[in-house]
């Protein structure tokens, strides 16, 4: 639960709407608070408690990216470059969707406004349809008189090619996804939990794991 929730978006929304995730990344506070009590025989402020946190989930930050390069052959993206930041890949006003790595038909990303806490996660297509519309109207340009002749859209056909290649490679994405968000899971499973509303979030049902 989360006073408000981010919720992240892909590059072709209206196709493919992501379901966002979050993992805490910093820890829990009473667990936390007893070890440092035990550390300085007395019990800390929460200031120093909520500063531990903070270090926690950085570190736990760069280790998730660590840990998907490395368990899944993902290939890291520099966050700080100004070559990554993409106000379409979240919903959150003034803020950008950060792509943290890249598999070979999927992003994991998060955003901008993230919190170690409550930090938001999806996995979506690192291709775009407009590519495959694209590749489609080259392939087929030389056929316009032969659908002209006959009565029949050239741009349809278009279409329809684009997106039998398009479902054809989500396929294999909604695989590799899958893939990403069990290993989450197997690293998060009492941290790990799914958006029920921009208030809202609840536990995921490992077995319903879906990008």
């Amino acid at each position: 639960m989360g006073a408000g929730n981010p919720k992240l978006s892909s590059f072709d929304s209206d196709k493919f709407e992501p379901n966002t995730y979050f993992i805490d990344l910093s820890g829990d506070f009473d667990e936390i608070n007893e070890r440092l009590t035990e550390e300085f025989g007395k019990e800390p402020d929460e200031d120093l408690v909520y500063q531990e946190m903070a270090e926690l989930g950085e570190f736990g930050f760069e280790d998730l990216i660590e840990s998907l390069a490395s368990e899944l052959g993902h290939k890291t993206w520099e966050l700080r470059s100004r070559a990554n930041g993409f106000g379409e890949l979240t919903c959150a006003f003034r803020e950008e969707g950060l792509i943290m790595t890249e598999g070979e038909r999927c992003y994991v990303i998060t955003e901008t406004s993230s919190e170690y806490s409550h930090f938001p996660i999806a996995v979506i297509p690192n291709f775009k349809f407009e590519t495959f519309l694209d590749d489609a109207e080259w392939e087929m340009q030389d056929k316009r008189d032969w659908y002209d002749a006959r009565g029949k859209s050239l741009a349809a056909a278009i279409d329809k090619l684009a997106e039998k290649r398009w479902d054809k490679e989500m396929k294999l994405f909604n695989r590799e996804a899958a893939r990403v968000l069990e290993t989450l899971y197997k690293w998060y499973p009492s941290s790990m939990s799914g958006r029920c509303g921009a208030w809202t979030s609840g536990p995921v049902d490992p077995k319903q794991l879906a990008a």
